[in-house]
């Protein structure tokens, strides 16, 4: 029976629905970047392939179905906070020159590096989870996911930037 509120037969179109998402996403970095040229019809059809393997793909699929909640949250709170920048009287200049600074850069490739590790490990299971097995991977995660090392590792960026954000200051 149908009903105004069901909404089992969106399911049926979730498919369409990744493939128009990636198609567009991916036609619209491969135009912005022009890594392959000019040519439409081939970044076109580079954009239509990518678009029909997540569509056909179940595991890319689901990332796709699970990433994009988050990524269209993290850029209503983007704008909010731009926003809010705005509203108590920051001038636009000096956010466009903000955002468009290595530092702003640098947390949003972060973000979306930890978003999709997120979303990896949400479709395949535990990838990143350390384990005792005598493998290769398992030393590897043993050595790398330790408290020393991430933590070194956080230390050694702060410390890059804030000699970044001091020699900056020291050549002006």
């Amino acid at each position: 029976m149908a009903t105004p509120i069901s909404t089992s037969l969106i399911s049926f179109f979730i498919p369409i629905f990744v493939f128009l998402l990636v198609f567009l996403g991916t036609y619209a970095v491969l135009t912005k970047i022009k890594f392959f040229g000019n040519n439409k019809g081939l970044l076109a059809l580079m954009a239509l392939i990518t678009g029909l393997i997540f569509m056909l793909y179940q595991p890319g699929r689901m990332i796709v179905m699970v990433g994009t909640p988050w990524i269209i949250f993290f850029t209503i709170v983007l704008t909010g906070i731009i926003g809010m920048l705005l509203f108590f009287g920051v001038k636009e200049q000096d956010i466009s020159t903000f955002m468009g600074g290595g530092f702003m850069v640098t947390i949003i490739v972060s973000a979306v590096i930890i978003l999709f590790l997120v979303l990896v490990s949400k479709v395949y299971g535990p990838v990143l989870m350390v384990d005792n097995a005598p493998t290769f991977w398992g030393g590897v995660k043993r050595t790398l996911f330790t408290h020393k090392v991430l933590g070194a590792a956080f230390l050694i960026t702060i410390a890059a930037y804030a000699m970044k954000i001091v020699s900056d200051e020291t050549s002006k």
